[in-house]
């Protein structure tokens, strides 16, 4: 696989478009194999370095398909939303994807699947031995070059996440421990050890369907027997196969869901409101975590990704993603996408919806010159008269929005909290907000007390720019994210990606991401031909009227009409 300097496929005798007619030629160059070979292929050459770790520094050893021609199989894969199949016979056969791919002249095509699968397994085992992830810093520097080639200066960034689904079998605790027993035990026979009598029944067929749902005995009776069952089996694994995926996943399952002995044997079944949203709740997505959002249960992953709008042309391009289980919160990936902009020196104004959106994240993003903005904010609204109270933390004193000064002040340094109180009679005597019932402090017998601090005056703050003529514009211009999750579900098929785990998933994810951007700068690249080509024709009519003074304005019309058309 070939990493240096690029040098174009030479067009030989034979290849396919000499036969073509001018017409069929110029459709080949007006569609989107023309702007995907003029376009993308070039980003793809310079970008192709990436991925020299994992290569030999031999070059006689290395594959002789260029990198550069697999990322573009892998971009035309996710692009049409084919598989690895359907891509081979569609790079083999058809004209289209040849000429995109500027390959018409070879005799046979540079694809295969297993050239696909070695890339994608050389990735994930880069990405398990170093931490670093290739193919994602790939797209990321692919989306941000696109960006500035199509992106005017009068920018704004939006983000939003998507709950991506494992695709696996939802499993109950008693079919999950059906599941990981019978895993175990059919290794433990492939290995001739010997399995206890009472145990065989779970390497039997259908014999998770005669337990779970045929058998009248009691569910938590079924649940402690297979429990107990989990503990023996765990029991028989000898050393030489303690670190098989098998009884990993075994050993995880009983730590995670039986309480044990000092001595290791069975004691009971966790309680369920034990578990946390970490357990293991499928063998084949062990990485996958549980999460309840809106309402809705998921098992998965989620992803999270901003899109930069030029406001002037509403061209947009995904220029930052991310990828994770599902129970990274909004809120961190909004500290993620704070500190990357950061070390880029981006100051671009960043718009998400609430659960993005927090104190911290608001200050964290100023010190670095962003503009974080919220459209909504999660949890109990603040009391909107919070926002008018003042703290001195000089003087120590509190002043509420009638102008008074709090009878009573207390600092909890743990909380960076004030805890105040104000008497009835004397100070909050008169006052229109305790008439009204609009004060913030709870009402007591010969008080009003309550807790302030500076991060609830600031909270309420912000529930009253939400409010503003800006903070509506604010809201219309984030909702258009709201494209992408679509996209990502309908076309890009994203919770049925062919992979397991959470590498294999996020290497599909950046691919569905990259192939969104892609389908939106091969549009871009034709409507600027289209303009460049209304400019010249526009340029050559007027120069033929200034030369040609005597025709008339509805001649000259018809003249660019026809010319255009």
């Amino acid at each position: 696989m070939s990493q240096s300097k690029f040098k174009p496929i030479q067009m030989n005798l034979f290849d396919l478009t000499y036969s073509l007619s001018d017409r069929k030629l110029r459709m080949l160059e007006s569609g989107w194999p023309g702007y995907f070979n003029r376009v993308i292929i070039p980003e793809l050459v310079k970008l192709e370095s990436i991925f020299e770790p994992l290569y030999s520094k031999n070059t006689n050893t290395r594959p002789s398909t260029p990198t550069y021609l697999v990322l573009a199989m892998l971009v035309l894969k996710d692009l049409f939303t084919l598989t690895d199949e359907e891509l081979e016979r569609s790079v083999t056969f058809s004209l289209e994807y040849q000429f995109a791919l500027g390959t018409t002249s070879f005799e046979h095509q540079p694809v295969n699947q297993r050239t696909l699968n070695r890339f994608r397994a050389a990735n994930a085992f880069y990405m398990q031995q170093t931490g670093i992830d290739l193919l994602h810093e790939f797209a990321e520097k692919l989306a941000k070059s696109l960006k500035d080639a199509y992106l005017g200066t009068n920018l704004k960034r939006r983000m939003d996440s998507i709950m991506v689904d494992n695709g696996a079998r939802k499993l109950s605790r008693l079919q999950l421990a059906h599941v990981v027993i019978k895993n175990m035990l059919m290794v433990l026979d492939e290995n001739k050890i010997a399995i206890p009598e009472n145990l065989q029944h779970y390497i039997e067929d259908f014999d998770e369907n005669k337990v779970t749902y045929h058998s009248h005995t009691p569910a938590a009776a079924k649940l402690q027997t297979a429990f107990q069952d989990a503990c023996a089996v765990r029991d028989l694994i000898p050393g030489t196969l303690n670190d098989c995926e098998e009884a990993q996943m075994l050993i995880r399952f009983v730590s995670e869901q039986v309480n044990t002995n000092t001595d290791g044997s069975f004691h009971s079944v966790r309680d369920g409101k034990e578990l946390n949203s970490t357990v293991l709740n499928n063998p084949v997505e062990p990485e996958s975590t549980f999460r309840k959002k809106a309402g809705e249960n998921h098992q998965g992953y989620v992803g999270n990704f901003a899109e930069t709008v030029d406001l002037d042309t509403n061209r947009k391009i995904i220029d930052s993603f991310d990828f994770q289980p599902n129970i990274y919160s909004d809120s961190k990936f909004a500290k993620d996408e704070i500190q990357k902009m950061a070390e880029e020196g981006d100051e671009t104004t960043l718009v998400a919806d609430g659960a993005y959106i927090s104190v911290d994240n608001i200050n964290e993003a100023a010190e670095h010159g962003i503009q974080l903005v919220g459209t909504a904010m999660t949890g109990k609204e603040t009391p909107d008269l919070t926002a008018d109270f003042e703290i001195d933390e000089e003087t120590k004193t509190v002043t509420c929005p009638n102008g008074k000064t709090a009878d009573r002040v207390t600092y909890y340094e743990k909380t960076d909290s004030w805890n105040i109180s104000f008497h009835k009679e004397t100070t909050c005597k008169d006052c229109p907000f305790a008439a009204t019932g609009r004060c913030p402090m709870k009402n007591h017998k010969r008080v009003r007390s309550g807790t302030i601090s500076q991060k609830k005056i600031q909270r309420a703050h912000l529930q009253r720019t939400m409010k503003s003529e800006e903070a509506i514009a604010n809201y219309r211009f984030r909702n258009g994210v709201e494209a992408i999750p679509n996209q990502l579900r309908r076309n890009q098929k994203i919770d049925t990606l062919p992979f397991r785990g959470l590498v294999r998933k996020k290497f599909g994810y950046t691919l569905a991401i990259t192939a969104i951007n892609v389908r939106r700068v091969l549009k871009y690249a034709q409507e600027d031909a289209k303009q460049a080509l209304d400019l010249l024709v526009s340029s050559l009519i007027q120069a033929m009227y200034v030369k040609y003074a005597p025709i008339s304005h509805i001649e000259l019309n018809l003249a660019f009409v026809c010319v255009h058309y």
